[in-house]
């Protein structure tokens, strides 16, 4: 039978965040190309109401903004 001990070894925690925030950052960036995608293929359709489409184009352009700056972060 194994003799179960904790794990107490010394952690880097600065290093443990930089990834963690890297990981949340990609994920983010990766959501808003979706975002974007989705919007501009939608935008493509011409069975959409004019309210619809503005709609569908506001949140293209805040998608965009909001990509442009997760982008500047992770460089």
């Amino acid at each position: 039978m194994l003799n179960w001990q904790p794990d107490t070894r010394p952690r880097d925690r600065a290093r443990a965040t930089t990834v963690l925030a890297g990981n949340v950052n990609h994920f983010l960036i990766e959501s808003e190309q979706r975002v974007i995608a989705h919007c501009r293929a939608m935008l493509r359709r011409n069975d959409l109401e004019a309210d619809e489409q503005q709609r569908l184009a506001k949140v293209l352009d805040d998608a965009d903004l909001r990509l442009r700056r997760l982008l500047v972060a992770a460089a």
